[in-house]
């Protein structure tokens, strides 16, 4: 019996988380990147791309694929959802319109794709 309900009360939870999940998690990628100045400049780095989770082991906030599986490059041989790309690329395009990051965004424009690549390339993560 408490098996039971343990297995319908877990399934019930993640229903619910599942509903707010990408909401919670917009609102504290928002957060962070508003708040600190050297990981906004990094996610301004990627605009103009599509950000991935290439997690093998994660099919909804990732691709369910590693960054070295060349279906990784293939949104179509994706396995996996990517949330956690699609929460960061709106965050990165919410906080890029905003007036108070306008000289960061100007800073970034100026900069060469592949000195962002670099640059991205070099970030500890």
């Amino acid at each position: 019996m408490y098996q039971s309900y343990s297995v319908k009360n877990h399934l019930a939870e993640f229903s619910r988380w599942s509903k707010i999940s990408r909401d919670v998690m917009f609102n504290a990628c928002l957060q962070k990147f508003s708040q600190d100045e050297t990981c906004r400049k990094t996610l301004f780095r990627t605009h103009g791309m599509t950000l991935v989770e290439a997690s093998p082991t994660d099919k909804l906030w990732g691709i369910g694929l590693d960054k070295n599986d060349k279906r990784s490059e293939d949104e179509r041989t994706w396995r996996g959802t990517n949330w956690l790309g699609e929460t960061l690329d709106k965050v990165r395009e919410e906080l890029w319109k905003k007036e108070d990051f306008r000289k960061e965004r100007e800073q970034i424009e100026k900069e060469s794709l592949e000195t962002r690549c670099q640059l991205l390339e070099h970030f500890p993560l």
